[in-house]
C-alpha cells in the first residue's frame, strides 16, 4: 500500500511538474513557431541585395544615351568595429604578457575609421562618431555611388590599416549619360528612387529590372560563415530602350536652336522638333535652356541663372527669409531647365496654323487654286474690324499668293466658308480639340505633355472662328502643331508622334515595338499635294518664307508670329518640310521672346532686326533642313532658274578693304573665298570672276590679297556624265562658273552632263562661265526603252 501510494504521488507530482514545461514547449513550438522561426533565420543568416543593372537607352543608330555602370556605396559596421577593437586589445594584452612587440595591435579602430572617412569622403567627423556609436548595427551607409578615384582610395585605406569588415564597399550601379546635355529633357535622369524625369521616369518599370539576393549562414557573433551555406537569387536586368532619336540629328537641332537664340537676342529659350513624315517618329527634339544629365541639379544657362536674385526677391516679398527664398528660386530655375518646351508648354501658333486651315478649305471644296481674293487691309466680322498684317492691303491675289503673303482677311474668309461646324470638325481631326470640349493632346510617350486650350464648340462663335482661322486666341503645344501639319503635307495621314521605337529584354527579345500605322486620314492625297505646292511657293517664290530658301533643296513651309499674354512679347516660328515634292522630314522652330526694343506696331530687337517668324525662325529652319537632308543623304534638286541663269553682275571688289569687299559681294548674293596672307583691312588685289561679268547668283567669288594672284589660265575639266553638284564642284576647283541648260524644271542626282560649251582640256581664264547641257538619265532610259 505504501509503495503504491508513493508511486501514485510521484506520478501525480511528476505530471503536475511537467505541465508548465509542456505548456512552455507548446508556446515555443506551436504558438510562437513562426515568430521564433523568423528570429532564428535572422540570427543564423545574412542577406545582401544584388542590384539589377538598369536598362540602357540607345538612339536609332545604336549610340548609347544612358547606361548604368558599377559603382560602390561606402558602408561601415559599428558592431564589427567594436569586435575588431576587442580582438586587438586581447592580442595586445597577450603580447605584453609574453614580452612580444605589440605595436601592430595598439590601434584605435574607431578613430581610424572616423579620421580616414572624414578625410577621403569630406564628411563631418562628429557625424561619423555618432554613426560608429550605434554598436548593435552592422550597416551604416556613409556614401553612395562614389567615383572611381574615391573607391580606390578607400580600398587602399582598408588594406593599409587592417579594417576589413569594419569598412566595406557594397556594389551598386550609377547612371551615366555619355552625351551630357544631348536630349536632356527627353532622356531625363534618375535619383535614389529610380527614374525621376523624362523617359527614365516614363519607362521606369521596364528599365529598373528586379534586384537579386545572396543569403549566407552567420555565426553567433553575426559574422558570415564562409563555405558553410549560401543561396543566390539572380537579379533580372532591366530592359533596353531603342529610340527614334538620331544623335546626329538631335545635335543639329540643339545647335540650330542655340544659334537662333544667340543671333536673334531671344530671352526665354525656344524649341525645335524634327519628325519623320512617313511615321510620326521624332528624329530630334530640342528645348532650351537645357542641362547636364550627369549633374542635373546645377543650372547651366547663365541667362537663366541671372534671374535668380529677382526670383528670390519675389519670395522674400511674400515673407520668406533670405535662405528659403533663394532655395525656392533656385528650385524654380531647375524646373525651368528640366521643362521640355516642345511638349509641356502651349502657345498661340499664329500663322503656322494657316496651313491646316488651307488644307481643310481645299478638302471641303470651299476654295480652289483658281480662286482670287481682294485684300483691302482689314475685314469686318460682326462688330469688329480685324486687320491684315499689311494695313494697306495685298490687293488682288490668288490663293497661292494669299498663302505666301499670310493674308489674314483671306484666311478669315476661308474659315467663314467652312463654317463653325466643319471648322471644329477639322480641329478634332487634326488632334487640336476634342468633341467633348476637353483638352486634347497627342499621347506622345513622354511625361508631362500639355494639352490644347480651345473653345468648347458651344462657345465657338463667329469672332472666335475668325481669329482661329489665322491661329490666334487659342493655345496648343508644339508637338500638336507639327503632328497636325505633318498630315497636311504627307498625303493626309495623321500619325501619333513617338520617341520609343522598341523595348528589348536582357536576352534580346523585343517586348514592345511601336506601331507607325496612321491613326486616320484627314485629307485626301490630292489636297495634300496642292498644299505642298502652295507651301513650297511660300519659300521659293520670294514671299514670307523666303529666308528658308536654299538652292538645291525643295523646301516648303509657313511662318508664324504670335503675341504672348505679355504685351510686346512674341513667339516667332517656322514650320518647314523637305523635299517638298515627297516630304521626308518636317521641322518646327520656335523662338520665345526676342528682345523687343521697338513698339507693338513695329517690334525690333536692339540690333534693329524686325521680330517675325520669317526673319528669325525661317533661316534657322532652312539651315536645319539642309543639314538633315545632307545627313540622310537625300540628293539635291536644283530648279532650272537656280542653275541656268548667269544673270548676276559681279561688282568691282579690287582696291577695297577685304571686309568691305566681302560685305558688298554678300549683299549681291555671292559668297567669298580668300586667297593670300592678310586680315580684314588688307586690300583686294585681284578677283574672279571679273567685275562687270555675269555669273549665277549664289556663286563663290575668289578674292586675292597680299602677294597672291590668280593663274593666267586654267584647264577646263571634262564634265561629261557628272551630276549638277559634281559639275559645279569640278568647275569651282579651277575657278570657273557654270550656266546650266537643257533639263526640265528640276535638276536632280539623276541629271547628267552630256555637253559643255568649252571643250575639256582647253584653256580658259579664271572666272569664265561654261555653259553645260544636262539631260535626265531617267528620260534618256525611257527613250531608249521606247526605241528598243
Amino acid at each position: 500500500m505504501l509503495f503504491r501510494r508513493t508511486i501514485f504521488l510521484l506520478t501525480l507530482f511528476g505530471v503536475l511538474a511537467f505541465i508548465p514545461v509542456v505548456g512552455h514547449m507548446w508556446n515555443l513550438q506551436i504558438t510562437r513557431h513562426e515568430e521564433l522561426e523568423q528570429k532564428a533565420i535572422k540570427q543564423q543568416t545574412g542577406t545582401m541585395a544584388v542590384t539589377a543593372s538598369r536598362g540602357t537607352i540607345y538612339d536609332s543608330q545604336g549610340n548609347v544615351l544612358a547606361i548604368s555602370s558599377t559603382a560602390y556605396d561606402i558602408v561601415i559596421s559599428p558592431k564589427a568595429i567594436v569586435q575588431k577593437q576587442e580582438e586587438l586589445d586581447k592580442k595586445k594584452k597577450k603580447a605584453i604578457e609574453t614580452g612580444k612587440p605589440y605595436a601592430d595591435y595598439d590601434k584605435d579602430v574607431k578613430g581610424l575609421v572616423v579620421d580616414g572617412m572624414a578625410s577621403i569622403l569630406g564628411q563631418d567627423a562628429g557625424e561619423l562618431e555618432e554613426k560608429c556609436s550605434d554598436t548593435e548595427s552592422q550597416y551604416k551607409r556613409l556614401a553612395q555611388k562614389v567615383d572611381k578615384d574615391v573607391e580606390d582610395q578607400i580600398r587602399a585605406y582598408i588594406e593599409d590599416n587592417g579594417l576589413t569588415g569594419c569598412i566595406y564597399l557594397q556594389p551598386n550601379t550609377k547612371r551615366y549619360y555619355p552625351y551630357s546635355t544631348l536630349a536632356s529633357q527627353i532622356v531625363g535622369f534618375t535619383n535614389d528612387n529610380g527614374g525621376a524625369y523624362g523617359l527614365e521616369s516614363t519607362f521606369e518599370d521596364e528599365l529598373k529590372g528586379k534586384d537579386g539576393l545572396v543569403v549566407t549562414a552567420q555565426n553567433g557573433r553575426g559574422l558570415d560563415v564562409l563555405n558553410f551555406f549560401q543561396d543566390y537569387y539572380d537579379a533580372e536586368d532591366g530592359e533596353d530602350l531603342h529610340l527614334t532619336l538620331d544623335a546626329g540629328i538631335q545635335q543639329m537641332c540643339e545647335s540650330a536652336l542655340k544659334k537662333g537664340i544667340e543671333e536673334n537676342e531671344v530671352q526665354d529659350g525656344g524649341f525645335i522638333i524634327a519628325m519623320s513624315c512617313d511615321t510620326g517618329a521624332v528624329l530630334g527634339m530640342a528645348s532650351y535652356p537645357d542641362y547636364d544629365l550627369n549633374n542635373y541639379n546645377k543650372v547651366l544657362d547663365e541667362g537663366l541663372l541671372g534671374t535668380l536674385d529677382a526670383r528670390a526677391q519675389e519670395y522674400k516679398d511674400k515673407g520668406d527669409d533670405e535662405q528659403t527664398a533663394r532655395q525656392k528660386a533656385y528650385s524654380d530655375l531647375l524646373n525651368t531647365q528640366w521643362r521640355n518646351k516642345a511638349i509641356n508648354d502651349t502657345y498661340e501658333p499664329g500663322s503656322t496654323f494657316k496651313s491646316l486651315v488651307l488644307a481643310a478649305a481645299l478638302e471641303e471644296g470651299v476654295t480652289s487654286p483658281a480662286d482670287t481674293f481682294n485684300c483691302t487691309g482689314s475685314i469686318q466680322v460682326y462688330d469688329r474690324e480685324i486687320n491684315c498684317s499689311r494695313r494697306s492691303g495685298h490687293g488682288h491675289q490668288t490663293l497661292a499668293q494669299a498663302v505666301g503673303n499670310s493674308c489674314n482677311p483671306v484666311f478669315i474668309t476661308l474659315g467663314q466658308r467652312l463654317g463653325e461646324e466643319r471648322f471644329y470638325h477639322y480641329l478634332e481631326e487634326f488632334g487640336i480639340a476634342n468633341a467633348d470640349g476637353s483638352s486634347a493632346s497627342t499621347g506622345i510617350d513622354l511625361p508631362g505633355e500639355g494639352g490644347s486650350l480651345v473653345w468648347d464648340y458651344k462657345d465657338f462663335g463667329p469672332v472666335n472662328l475668325a481669329t482661329a482661322s489665322f491661329g490666334q486666341r487659342f493655345n496648343i503645344t508644339p508637338i500638336q502643331l507639327i503632328a497636325a501639319a505633318n498630315a497636311v503635307i504627307n498625303g493626309g495621314y495623321y500619325y501619333q508622334p513617338y520617341v520609343v521605337d522598341s523595348v528589348e529584354d536582357a536576352k534580346g527579345n523585343v517586348t514592345y515595338s511601336a506601331d507607325p500605322t496612321p491613326l486616320r486620314q484627314v485629307i485626301s492625297a490630292s489636297t495634300s499635294a496642292t498644299c505642298r505646292e502652295m507651301l513650297e511657293g511660300v519659300v521659293g517664290n520670294g514671299l514670307t518664307g523666303k529666308n528658308a530658301y536654299r538652292a538645291g533643296y525643295r523646301i516648303g513651309g509657313k511662318t508664324g508670329t504670335s503675341e504672348t499674354l505679355v504685351e510686346g512679347q512674341y513667339i516667332v516660328s517656322f514650320l518647314g518640310f523637305a523635299p517638298a515634292d515627297d516630304p521626308k522630314v518636317v521641322v518646327l522652330v520656335g523662338l520665345d521672346n526676342p528682345k523687343n526694343a521697338g513698339s507693338r506696331s513695329y517690334p525690333v530687337t536692339p540690333s534693329g532686326k524686325y521680330i517675325s517668324g520669317g526673319g528669325m525662325a525661317a533661316p534657322v529652319a532652312g539651315d536645319l533642313l539642309v543639314d538633315i537632308l545632307d545627313y540622310l543623304d537625300y540628293g539635291k534638286q536644283y530648279t532650272s532658274d537656280e542653275l541656268a541663269g548667269a544673270d548676276t553682275e559681279v561688282p568691282k571688289l579690287v582696291g577695297l578693304d577685304l571686309a568691305y569687299a566681302k560685305d558688298l559681294a554678300q549683299s549681291k548674293g555671292f559668297t567669298c573665298a580668300v586667297v593670300g596672307e592678310g586680315d580684314d583691312t588688307s586690300e583686294v588685289k585681284y578677283q574672279t570672276a571679273a567685275s562687270g561679268s555675269y555669273v549665277p547668283k549664289g556663286s563663290e567669288l575668289t578674292l586675292y590679297i597680299g602677294e597672291a594672284a590668280p593663274p593666267d589660265s586654267v584647264a577646263v575639266p571634262d564634265l561629261t556624265g557628272k551630276s549638277p553638284d559634281q559639275a559645279m564642284a569640278a568647275l569651282h576647283e579651277v575657278g570657273l562658273y557654270m550656266k546650266a541648260t537643257g533639263s526640265s524644271k528640276y535638276y536632280t542626282d539623276e541629271t547628267r552632263v552630256y555637253n559643255q560649251s568649252i571643250a575639256a582640256g582647253t584653256t580658259a581664264k579664271p572666272g569664265d562661265v561654261v555653259s553645260v547641257s544636262f539631260q535626265d538619265t531617267t528620260d534618256r532610259d525611257n527613250e531608249l526603252g521606247a526605241l528598243g
